[in-house]
């Protein structure tokens, strides 16, 4: 069958559309997937963390390594630690700072609580969770006043599977030169430090995508009294252990039905072309 100019117009201009489609398709599946897995389940806000990822202890990724560009912040002052809850999980959350290093404990459940009392890396233990997606979280504690180049505060969200976070600070004793370190909103994780609201304080609020978290009427004051806490002679296991949940997510790589469609798109780019030179 013999084809006309206007025959090859119509299907080159079908091809096309067809093209863009796809394209555009696979941009925005891949892009979708892409900042979920980026996100993973709880994101230190404030200090800036160490990574992305939140499923391997003790900070989130097998395999990293301390920051280049640890916050500073100057001991005996109070820092107020913010952090997001991406994907909802019935739990509650630890912070723990280490002066040298990051061998943290893992709580071996989610009844395991440290107490600040006993354990001199725990921060507090038991901080409630709100129910939803896209919580914001703070807690107000003192900074030890010593000096420390190698510190590291860890976020856990202690729910049927653990979620880490961590974040490379240093602490600057009283009395030590140190530079200003700046206004923390506009922290880009080379230092700076939070401003205190006095007293040790965890307030959740809802909504929102992160940043600092706002204080909210009715926030959960304190933490939950303690039932028990760590061994801190435990060694840290693997974060991937868990009790049935079966939810996971790739960190930053994208993955799916998006990415297969690129064959398609390579192969209706050269047909397109193909037709272009026969017209």
């Amino acid at each position: 069958m013999r084809t006309t100019p206007m025959d090859r117009w119509f299907v080159n201009r079908a091809g096309a559309r067809w093209t863009r489609w796809v394209a555009a398709s696979a941009l925005a599946g891949g892009l979708s997937t892409f900042s979920v897995g980026a996100a993973a389940h709880i994101r230190l806000d404030y200090p800036p963390p160490r990574s992305l990822g939140s499923e391997v202890g003790p900070c989130g990724d097998a395999g990293t390594t301390r920051s280049a560009t640890p916050t500073v912040l100057r001991g005996g002052d109070e820092i107020t630690v913010t952090w997001s809850e991406v994907i909802d999980h019935p739990s509650h959350y630890r912070i723990a700072l280490l002066l040298d290093g990051e061998a943290f404990p893992e709580p071996a459940s989610t009844s395991d609580r440290c107490d600040p009392n006993v354990d001199e890396w725990c921060i507090a233990d038991g901080l409630p969770d709100e129910s939803g997606s896209m919580q914001s979280y703070s807690h107000t504690f003192t900074l030890p006043n010593v000096d420390c180049d190698n510190c590291t505060l860890q976020v856990i969200q202690n729910t049927f599977v653990r979620y880490f976070q961590c974040a490379d600070i240093t602490i600057v004793a009283q009395g030590d030169d140190m530079e200003d370190p700046g206004d923390p909103d506009e922290v880009d994780g080379s230092g700076g430090t939070a401003p205190g609201t006095g007293g040790a304080s965890t307030e959740g609020t809802g909504g929102g995508s992160g940043g600092l978290a706002e204080p909210a009427t009715g926030g959960a004051e304190g933490h939950d009294e303690h039932d028990g806490h760590g061994d801190p002679g435990e060694s840290a296991s693997s974060a991937g252990s868990s009790e049935g949940s079966g939810c996971s997510l790739v960190h930053g790589v994208p993955q799916g039905a998006p990415w297969a469609l690129l064959g398609p798109l390579l192969w209706g780019l050269r047909r397109n072309a193909a037709r272009r030179r026969c017209t």
